[in-house]
């Protein structure tokens, strides 16, 4: 009862303060919680990497969760599944999706992979937009992350340079 509650309750205030869309795997005979997960496109603002894509092309997912009862039973696939039928309504807006992962979730790691995400190598977008979201190495107690995207489109759009200000922001202060 307390992964419902606490997941009940952390996606409302979510989507109610930040506009997150939340997919839910609910058992209908017991109303149970199986899993959840949130997507937005928040994280992306004031980012070096949401100024070098094209607004709303991208997606991050902030939580995503499974009830610890039934890991390993398909519900985290069915939620990657739901997402990309989801995303394909919204074609060709939605271009990249983005998540982070603990490195040592090698269940995760090896789900995402097969659902088509990709490890990013390190950069000063990506690095930056990590760090903005406390997901830098040692932030969480002590956990380090790795940042996946799957793109939706053969190819996603970039930006080459960025708007004045964020590069009047990037420079180097002393």
């Amino acid at each position: 009862k307390s992964f419902c509650a606490r997941s009940k309750h952390v996606l409302r205030g979510r989507r109610e303060r930040w506009g997150a869309t939340c997919l839910v795997v609910l058992d209908t005979r017991s109303g149970t919680v199986l899993g959840s997960m949130e997507c937005s496109i928040h994280e992306f603002y004031e980012t070096a990497l949401g100024y070098r894509r094209p607004p709303q092309s991208c997606l991050y997912m902030t939580e995503v969760a499974v009830h610890p009862n039934h890991r390993r039973r398909g519900i985290g696939r069915l939620l990657l599944q739901s997402l990309d039928k989801l995303v394909a309504r919204y074609r060709p807006y939605v271009e990249s999706l983005y998540l982070h992962v603990d490195v040592k979730n090698e269940a995760a790691l090896h789900l995402y992979h097969q659902a088509g995400y990709q490890l990013l190598s390190p950069s000063k977008e990506y690095d930056e937009f990590t760090f903005k979201l406390n997901l830098h190495d040692g932030a969480t107690r002590g956990r380090n992350h790795y940042l996946l995207c799957k793109n939706t489109v053969a190819h996603p759009t970039w930006h080459h340079d960025l708007p004045q200000q964020q590069q009047q922001q990037q420079l180097p202060t002393q």
